[in-house]
């Protein structure tokens, strides 16, 4: 029964993906994205400026639905300041608006973010430590995430995307806001 259960929801998965031939250039409904931009963090301690790397494969559950997939890294470039490093992978629920044919296309999504993230003692508002093994608080946290997305199509298998995105990070010492800004490249297939 459970074999049957998973094998039923894997071919409404597929046929799903396959209703929609519009969307990529073989007709999957999956999209390939790699992406750069700025990358704040914020904390009780002043706020941090850096870049964000994104590796990303997005798969058209339905005409308005699709299923996220992320990877990114981000790190702070002012050194000697309030900073953080972070390896991150995200999984998101998209929700499409307008058509798929549309030229300039809409999303909203929720979904959550786990990864290694270092913190600085500044950025998190703790007073500075003598000791310089002592400079950062580290941890793997599993974040909510909010994210927004404008997507530009470029024919019929690119794609130009505005990702924004951003995840509240717990720490047992504090907590982190991080909000990313991204120009994404998307291959569509």
């Amino acid at each position: 029964m459970r074999r049957a259960l998973h094998l039923l929801t894997l071919v409404g998965l597929l046929g799903a993906t396959q209703a929609r031939a519009e969307d990529g250039l073989l007709g999957w409904g999956l999209r390939v994205e790699l992406g750069v931009g700025p990358v704040e963090a914020v904390g009780p301690g002043g706020a941090a400026v850096g870049v964000v790397q994104h590796l990303g494969f997005q798969l058209g559950l339905a005409p308005a639905w699709a299923l996220r997939l992320e990877g990114s890294l981000s790190r702070g470039i002012e050194e000697g300041k309030a900073s953080w490093a972070q390896a991150a992978v995200a999984v998101v629920g998209m929700y499409r608006f307008l058509d798929d044919r549309a030229p300039l296309r809409p999303a909203l999504g929720a979904g959550l973010r786990i990864g290694a993230l270092v913190a600085s003692r500044e950025l998190l508002g703790l007073p500075a430590s003598t000791d310089p093994n002592d400079r950062s608080s580290a941890g793997f946290p599993v974040s909510p995430l909010l994210a927004g997305s404008l997507e530009w199509r470029i024919g019929k298998a690119l794609g130009l995307l505005l990702v924004i995105d951003g995840a509240w990070v717990s720490f047992p010492e504090g907590a982190v806001w991080h909000l990313s800004e991204r120009l994404v490249l998307a291959l569509r297939f």
